[in-house]
């Protein structure tokens, strides 16, 4: 009797050795197919290999499935036989990680780490100067989850992400118009310690051009800066900033700080002249509008905004000589006089205005009207043919 039990002891023994074996040889099996670029044979058998009881939990078969689904992903032939292949290469890197608790395994997952961080980074900028940018960006944020990895294995939990890395995912995703890509990677190289102020005005432009986000760009210049106070390209955004929430008093003082630095900005000038007409301020206008064409006298806002200053001076004469009475001529001549050579002064800018624009409604109803006053008939009538021309065009 003891015999018969021993022997079925024996037998149940061998049985599970031998599924133990059989279990193990999968690895092995998936090992040797792998070395042989059977890489599909591979797949299949590491893939049982990670279900069963006994091989599941051991680093090494997680290592060597995160080697043959990385190769599978670099593999012409291969690389469809699964969807997204490197993801799960690098969920089976840190799968091995995690149950390498000797480290075992932790040189040899390195050097794989390495040479496929180094792998992504080269596809990546090929994708790039083939003005493949999506898919530059896929590249470089996969290299970056790799390098995460990579701080893992080696101990290190203080990784915050790869600067270089995030940095030309970031420039990818902006030049594919990936708004929301590029706002998250430019907030990770912030996170991750490269701060600069070409960084900080990119993401605000993000924010405020691509997002229509004003807050989330006030936040980012706010912050920028912080760190780069001088800056005058993000002065400058913070002008727009308080421009765009008709927050002038706080632009003007902004706009002079901007000067200071940048004398030679004429937009600097035309907006500082926009912001004084706005108050009635109109001799302080007409003086930095005038800086500005001294700067640029081709520039249609500058033209445009100073014709335009003294245009609106005419019309408040007109509106002045419309509200006399009949029995004050006199007056009415003389207010119309006055009129007169504002209309005069306003001629030269808003000609101009309309030669480097054409196309511009506000400038040829100007014009027309000026034309008008001053007794010139057939030229306000082609700049009236001309305006109905452009109304009809929109």
């Amino acid at each position: 009797m003891m015999k018969a039990i021993a022997r079925i002891k024996w037998i149940v023994a061998l049985a599970l050795a031998i599924t133990l074996n059989a279990q193990n040889s999968a690895v092995v099996t998936a090992w040797n197919y792998l070395q042989h670029e059977e890489l599909d044979k591979a797949r299949e058998a590491i893939d049982k290999a990670i279900t069963h009881e006994q091989t599941k939990g051991k680093a090494k078969t997680w290592y060597y499935r995160a080697i043959i689904y990385g190769r599978i992903s670099q593999n012409d032939k291969f690389k469809n036989l699964v969807p997204s292949p490197l993801d799960t290469a690098l969920v089976s890197y840190e799968k091995a990680i995690d149950l390498d608790n000797k480290g075992t395994y932790t040189e040899e997952i390195r050097h794989e780490l390495n040479m496929l961080i180094q792998y992504l980074y080269n596809q990546g900028v090929q994708a790039y100067n083939n003005q493949n940018f999506n898919e530059a960006y896929e590249f470089f944020m996969k290299a970056n989850e790799a390098a995460r990895i990579m701080a893992k294995a080696e101990g290190r939990t203080d990784f915050k992400g790869d600067t270089s890395l995030l940095e030309a995912a970031a420039i990818s995703a902006y030049n594919a118009q990936m708004i929301e890509e590029a706002i998250s990677a430019y907030e990770a190289v912030l996170k991750a310690g490269k701060q600069t102020a070409k960084i900080y005005n990119t993401l605000a432009y993000l924010y405020m051009v691509g997002k229509q986000d004003i807050e989330g760009a006030e936040r980012v210049i706010k912050e920028g800066r912080t760190r780069f106070p001088t800056d005058i390209d993000l002065i400058r955004k913070q002008i727009n900033i308080f421009l765009i929430r008709d927050e002038t008093e706080k632009a003007l003082p902004l706009i002079d700080e901007a000067i200071k630095k940048d004398s030679t900005d004429p937009m600097l000038y035309i907006i500082k002249g926009s912001i004084y007409e706005q108050q009635g301020k109109v001799d302080e206008a007409e003086k930095v509008y005038k800086k500005a064409l001294a700067l640029n006298d081709d520039l249609f806002d500058a033209n445009y905004s100073l014709g335009a200053l003294y245009y609106n001076k005419a019309v408040e004469i007109t509106e002045k000589m419309n509200a006399l009475p009949v029995d004050k001529m006199d007056e009415y001549n003389k207010l119309k006089e006055e009129r007169d050579q504002w209309l005069k002064k306003a001629l030269p800018y808003l000609e101009k205005a309309h030669k480097l624009k054409p196309d511009d409604l506000n400038t040829v109803a100007a014009l027309r009207e000026v034309y008008m006053r001053l007794g010139d008939t057939e030229k306000s009538k082609q700049m009236k043919e001309l305006y109905d021309k452009l109304k009809n065009l929109q």
